[in-house]
């Protein structure tokens, strides 16, 4: 058994980031300490939706879900064509008991690497909008975590 870790997840949440938040809660190693919502799979709003449908499937509730931005790029992408509109596979589900917390992602991100410098790993699966947001506050603040994941991409923009 690895190391205990205390993640934050900074994830654009569908289908996969669902299966990626179950596996992570399995985990007897892991604890989700909170979760920022950024577009990527379905927009910011459905993103936190589903991070408390999620969450609640399991019947964690103690997990505070920031609302973070939605795309940087204009016209917005996502992928319904696969995760469907809702990010879930439009599946019908009902709206989560559980809000997000009130506080916007980036500055969750800043403000849990200030309580807790060099003891959170982040974890990072959707657009890094939430990520650029936090450097803009406090340009220190990303060094704060213990590590940083992400899962990234080159995209091809329009000419």
């Amino acid at each position: 058994m690895g190391e205990f870790r205390e993640v934050v997840l900074d994830a654009d949440v569908g289908i996969d980031d669902a299966l990626m938040i179950l596996g992570l809660v399995s985990e007897p190693a892991v604890e989700i300490v909170a979760i920022g919502a950024t577009q990527g799979n379905c927009t910011a709003a459905n993103s936190a939706r589903n991070a408390l449908r999620t969450l609640e499937a399991v019947g964690i509730h103690s997990v505070p879900v920031a609302l973070g931005l939605e795309s940087p790029l204009h016209p917005p992408r996502s992928a319904p064509q696969v995760h469907g509109h809702d990010g879930l596979g439009d599946l019908g589900l009902p709206e989560p008991r559980g809000q997000v917390t009130g506080e916007p992602a980036q500055e969750q991100l800043v403000r849990l690497g200030l309580e807790r410098p060099g003891m959170l790993d982040l974890i990072a699966v959707g657009s890094l909008s939430n990520l650029a947001a936090a450097l803009a506050l406090d340009p220190w603040s990303l060094k704060r975590y213990r590590s940083i994941t992400f899962l990234g991409t080159l995209s091809q923009y329009p000419k």
